[in-house]
């Protein structure tokens, strides 16, 4: 649970929180953020054969054998 308040220097009360870190944060009882409205896009991840670096532990020569099967190798 998420609770809260944002307060003026005197210490007045401006505005009460509430929600939950994982679905929604009202603010005076409005709406600001609802997980359920969110836009999800899809996770994009750099092409190992032209974006990463020769360095890159997956580039590892043991890490390779090992995803081919090849144990004594790795």
């Amino acid at each position: 649970m998420l609770k809260g308040e944002i307060k003026d220097k005197d210490g007045n009360v401006k505005s009460k929180i509430s929600g939950t870190y994982m679905g929604y944060i009202d603010f005076d009882d409005q709406r600001y953020w609802d997980v359920r409205d969110m836009v999800n896009y899809a996770v994009q991840g750099a092409d190992l054969k032209t974006e990463a670096l020769n360095s890159d532990c997956r580039n590892r020569i043991d890490s390779l054998a090992l995803l081919a099967g090849d144990v004594e190798e790795a």
